[in-house]
């Protein structure tokens, strides 16, 4: 358990709990494996180049980062806030004013599922890919009126930005030992 601002990093084996507490921070990666993980009172959760969770639970002004691993039931509930840009989540539950933001490439929607705006209406599959190029399944299970879950597709222009930045890069001109006039 990490208390008080504590703050704790998990990156290999197994452990069937953990919880962080008022204002602490878990980080998650590679091998790391989690049965249950709990997030509340403020506290943080970071998942960056891997791991895995079987349920994780966020409540509590919660926030839970993730960029890469595995979650089996995603909980977001008590006005805690999410950010996903990549990774996996096979069932999510969004309910009690929390926000959950997924960051897609592409995204098909399933039966009982549609968007008003970038905001995520119904439950059912959704279908998602992200930087990676996977396709992913996620199950919305439960999607609360009270709760939030956004889909995020980067703008035609900002993804022509990145696409284009490397031609602002300055590159050398190979010499052949040929004088050009």
């Amino acid at each position: 358990r990490a208390y008080e601002s504590s703050r704790l990093w998990f990156s290999g084996g197994y452990v069937p709990t953990l919880r962080a507490y008022e204002s602490s921070s878990i980080g998650l990666s590679h091998d790391g494996s989690v049965a249950q993980l709990f997030a509340a009172d403020s506290s943080t959760v970071k998942f960056v180049h891997g791991g895995s969770v079987s349920d994780l639970y966020a409540h509590g002004s919660s926030d839970v980062l993730m960029g890469g691993g595995s979650v089996g039931n995603l909980w977001a509930y008590d006005n805690s806030n999410m950010r996903l840009w990549n990774g996996s989540i096979a069932n999510l539950y969004a309910q009690d004013s929390s926000t959950v933001t997924r960051e897609v490439s592409e995204f098909r929607l399933g039966a009982g599922l549609s968007l008003d705006g970038d905001e995520l209406l119904g439950t059912g599959l959704l279908s998602l890919e992200w930087r990676d190029w996977v396709r992913r399944v996620v199950d919305v299970r439960r999607n609360d009126p009270t709760a939030t879950i956004r889909l995020l597709v980067p703008e035609p222009t900002t993804l022509l930005v990145l696409a284009l930045g490397g031609l602002g890069l300055p590159h050398r001109r190979r010499r052949n030992g040929r004088r050009r006039e």
